[in-house]
């Protein structure tokens, strides 16, 4: 099963995820990422992040599949 990981990206700033998580597509993986990025928001996790922050979502390899804003 692919392994797809979820960093954070302000253009400048990275956060890598180094652990990842596996999905059986790019689609569930997406799904997933939206997840996160919803569970971010409830427990106040992005409070005090400026500029504009998005979620990269990235093969176990390192290509870019997709970016998803995080606010």
């Amino acid at each position: 099963m692919p392994r797809f990981h979820f960093d954070l990206f302000d253009g400048h700033t990275i956060i890598r995820d180094e652990d990842g998580v596996d999905a059986p597509d790019l689609g569930e993986a997406l799904e997933q990422a939206r997840r996160v990025i919803a569970e971010m928001r409830a427990g106040d996790e992005l409070v005090g992040l400026d500029g504009d922050w998005q979620l990269v979502v990235r093969s176990g390899a390192g290509t870019v599949l997709a970016t998803l804003p995080v606010a």
